[in-house]
């Protein structure tokens, strides 16, 4: 990103809110090279900063998957499976 280190700031307290929505562990590092876990993201949120916030979005292929996604997946392509092969029986043969 190009800009000020207090928009940067902005951006990464916008950025910690959005990980632990989507269910990640977030981790910072502080000064002295000790990483810790980041307890509550919503402390230092500011209006500005849920501006932010309310603007990204996680990326797709990132966000945290349904326990039960599997099932879904497998029950919509036996479905399409099944209309396909419906289809094909009811063309003409001729």
């Amino acid at each position: 990103m190009t800009g000020t280190q207090s928009e940067g700031e902005n951006f990464e307290y916008a950025w910690r809110v959005r990980a632990s929505v989507a269910g990640y562990v977030v981790i910072a590092q502080g000064w002295g090279e000790d990483a810790f876990v980041v307890g509550d993201t919503y402390t230092r949120m500011d209006d500005d900063r849920w501006a932010i916030a309310d603007r990204l979005r996680w990326p797709w292929r990132l966000r945290r998957r349904h326990p039960l996604a599997w099932a879904r997946d497998w029950l919509f392509w036996q479905t399409a499976g099944l209309a396909a092969c419906w289809l094909l029986l009811r063309l003409p043969m001729g």
